[in-house]
């Protein structure tokens, strides 16, 4: 398993402050595009199924004679039977090979829908995501011919059963030539159904789970500063609002894709300054604290270890991530990393306290 990092205690904070709101973030340096697939999340109705099979989202990007990918995958089976999912690549040239380099991944463990899928197989995926643990692995079809589809990879879902996957990969032209390409998602109900015979347009959406592709994967929020000496203080972020880059008007296909609030399958980096402006030294401690409904996820400060963040609960739950001395009229910068865990409920906060 590549999602073996330990996790941190949860521990129970009384009478957290009310958090204010980050007051903004950016898209970080890398190129890598994000597609994320968590809708519909359940997966229920045959009907949406041609030849047994659906495609769940999809995402292409013009002029590229190379790109790379992190697919984020969180469904629900309540078909009835077991489901199986794929990642396809469709080339639309005519004379151009594909290939499928660089294929990482994590799958999580398939967990009951009436177990705790959060610990289960959201966890897992935070970790290995956040702490760049993905385990290598090779496609299943390392290069896609002309006018023919691929799959990068494939796994299957039980009935009643929740699984997510995170998979990153590049896609390279043979011939360093413009690529026509298309990325999916597909669902099969059937044993048989072959992936590299499908090529549908999305599933129509249900409810408001996130699903999009977008030409960054990972954001930093503007910095936030806490001056210590002024009691506990807290800041909220992946918070719909002030934070909400991955919109569905900035995906591809934005007129079928969601919003991903949650920031699922992206890194978020913030950059903290604890502000010691009294004449004595302050023992600050940095605490993650749930805001939005049970919360799940990674962190890593300092570019130190990546920890998990086991489930803690809405408005008392917490981890203590970070402990430091700042000396008097001095500041101290902390950077503090995270990945949410799939079905964890979003916002979170930054609480800082001094000791």
């Amino acid at each position: 398993m590549s999602c073996s990092q330990t996790d941190l205690t949860a521990t129970t904070i009384t009478n957290a402050p009310t958090p204010t709101s980050i007051s903004g973030a950016s898209r970080s340096g890398t190129s890598r595009r994000l597609f994320v697939s968590d809708n519909p999340e359940e997966l229920k109705d045959s009907r949406i199924f041609t030849n047994n099979m659906a495609t769940l989202w999809h995402d292409t990007a013009w002029g590229l004679t190379r790109v790379s990918y992190r697919v984020y995958i969180w469904h629900y089976n309540n078909l009835g039977t077991k489901a199986r999912i794929a990642v396809t690549v469709g080339n639309a040239s005519t004379t151009s090979k594909l290939k499928i380099e660089n294929v990482r991944w994590q799958l999580s463990s398939e967990i009951p829908n009436n177990r705790d899928f959060l610990t289960g197989s959201g966890l897992c995926l935070a970790k290995a995501q956040l702490g760049g643990t993905l385990d290598s692995t090779t496609p299943v079809d390392s290069v896609v011919e002309s006018n023919r589809l691929g799959i990068v990879k494939e796994f299957e879902i039980s009935n009643g059963y929740v699984r997510g996957a995170v998979l990153e990969f590049d896609i390279a032209s043979s011939d360093n030539s413009e690529m026509l390409y298309k990325v999916r998602t597909v669902a099969a109900n059937s044993s048989t159904a072959n992936f590299r015979n499908h090529q549908g347009a999305p599933v129509t959406s249900d409810g408001t789970h996130p699903r999009g592709s977008w030409s960054f994967s990972d954001l930093v929020g503007n910095k936030i500063t806490f001056n210590l000496g002024s009691g506990r203080q807290s800041v909220n972020i992946s918070n719909g609002s002030t934070d909400n880059l991955f919109t569905a008007g900035s995906s591809y296909d934005s007129a079928n894709a969601l919003d991903n609030k949650g920031h699922y399958g992206a890194n978020y980096t913030v950059n903290v300054d604890l502000n010691n402006n009294t004449d004595s030294d302050k023992t600050a401690i940095l605490y993650l604290n749930a805001r939005g409904g049970t919360y799940i996820g990674a962190v890593r400060v300092n570019n130190g270890t990546t920890y998990g963040v086991p489930k803690i609960s809405q408005l008392t739950g917490a981890v203590k991530i970070h402990q430091v001395l700042v000396p008097k009229r001095s500041t101290v910068p902390v950077k503090v990393e995270l990945a949410h865990g799939g079905g964890g409920a979003m916002p979170v906060a930054l609480l800082c306290e001094v000791v």
